[in-house]
């Protein structure tokens, strides 16, 4: 069986969107044809401290995709500060249109999201406790850490999504909107976000441009998977890395003694952050590091998605600030492959460092062929 030569002109994977463009032979002439891609995909790369490492270049890393290399293309360095600017980095490719230049700051996009597990807790009275201390010191987060190009927005689950406040960069908003999350405040929750983004459309990213209307809401999130799955389709058009930061005890099977995750919701939900290119940070609602099944389960996800699973910790503060640290740079790196022509599904890859020094964060997946309807 022979392959249709393919000319690429230009085809790029980008927060997991897919365009195709590429040149075919006339049917008829080859049984089989062929799609080159070019998947790009966020990668952190810190030392064992959690620092930043900046200045490595394509020579830096390995991508494997089912067990074979790829060509990587190209690594440009972003950041959020300037600072962060590597000095005599090798030279990158030209960004793809969306990004912006190499020596500007880049911004940051947080999406907190408050999983309220009252009513299924064991030691309800410490979990409410728990949550106040959360609440508390991600305001305290938001006041310290949140730079002025970082947009935050605020989302609660308890048998429904809420968005408590879309993408914002008022700090105050901010706040307000954590601390009605976590005292399940419904008053502001989705209405005035969305009438914000008509009175002032395009004045910044928004997750309610792209979920459902409010009365479809409800029955469109009646799992934990299905919110986030929402939420990481919602965030698609956004240029960048989104992180999703999750407080939550898990949110496995609850007759699972495993901890794996259940195949008819996971792989939807995996699928939806990857191609939406959001990095999960599931944070211990106990904090305790306590062994259950739930422990796999958020492990699984955060590794599959480019994330970290914080399960012990002193204080809330302590792994918000960790996240805020390794996300003062990342690296968009392009590798190429080759998909079936006209066909659509999803592929799993790892990017590795070459240097056993350098640690590497980045999402395992992507999906390639025409968008889903």
């Amino acid at each position: 069986m022979k392959r249709a030569l393919v000319l690429l002109l230009l085809v790029t994977v980008l927060g997991g969107g897919l365009a195709l463009f590429a040149q075919q032979e006339p049917a008829g002439q080859f049984e089989e044809r062929v799609d080159v891609i070019e998947v790009l995909v966020d990668v952190l790369a810190t030392d064992r401290k959690g620092r930043v490492i900046t200045g490595l270049g394509i020579d830096d890393f390995v991508v494997v995709e089912d067990g074979e290399p790829r060509e990587i293309t190209g690594v440009t360095f972003y950041t959020t500060r300037y600072e962060d600017l590597p000095a005599g980095a090798p030279e990158a490719a030209p960004p793809p249109e969306g990004f912006p230049p190499p020596n500007l700051p880049a911004s940051r996009y947080f999406i907190l999201v408050f999983h309220d597990q009252t009513v299924q807790a064991i030691d309800r009275a410490q979990l409410i406790s728990n949550r106040l201390r959360a609440a508390r010191e991600a305001r305290m987060w938001v006041e310290s850490e949140m730079g002025p190009s970082d947009w935050i927005a605020v989302v609660r689950f308890d048998y429904q999504l809420t968005v408590q406040l879309d993408f914002s960069q008022e700090r105050l908003q901010i706040r307000d909107a954590i601390e009605a999350a976590t005292l399940n405040q419904r008053t502001s929750a989705m209405r005035p976000s969305v009438r914000a983004r008509r009175e002032h459309p395009g004045s910044g990213p928004s997750l309610t441009e792209r979920l459902p209307h409010i009365a479809d809401l409800d029955r469109a999130s009646l799992r934990m998977e299905d919110a986030v799955r929402l939420v990481a389709d919602a965030a698609r058009p956004i240029i960048g890395r989104k992180n999703m930061l999750i407080f939550t005890l898990g949110f496995a099977r609850p007759d699972s003694v495993d901890g794996l995750p259940d195949q008819r919701y996971y792989p939807p939900m995996r699928e939806a952050l990857n191609s939406s290119n959001v990095a999960v940070y599931p944070i211990d609602m106990s904090g305790s590091g306590n062994q259950s099944p739930q422990n796999n389960f958020l492990s699984q996800l955060a590794d599959e998605t480019g994330g970290i699973y914080f399960a012990t910790f002193n204080r809330f503060l302590d792994p918000l600030r960790d996240i805020s640290r390794y996300n003062t740079g990342y690296y968009l790196l392009s590798f190429r492959s080759e998909a079936p022509a006209g066909e659509r599904g999803y592929r799993n890859f790892e990017v590795k460092s070459k240097d056993r020094k350098v640690r590497v964060k980045a999402r395992r997946g992507y999906t390639y062929g025409p968008p889903a309807p």
